[in-house]
């Protein structure tokens, strides 16, 4: 069964990223990082409705 990201969690990780971001001169890239992390979230989801579908089906 697929879990879904916790978005309370994942806002606590990006925070982190910022603080990280602003504590070495390599920046890292936060819309690249929120991106992934909705893409991956949708994808998530669209795994667990076809995964939902196909148990239906076979029952």
């Amino acid at each position: 069964m697929l879990a879904f990201l916790n978005c309370e969690h994942i806002n606590k990780l990006l925070d982190k990223l910022d603080l990280i971001n602003h504590s070495f001169n390599k920046r890292i890239d936060l819309d690249k990082v929120k991106k992934a992390i909705f893409y991956a979230k949708n994808i998530i989801a669209i795994k667990s409705e076809i995964q939902e579908n196909l148990i239906i089906c076979i029952h």
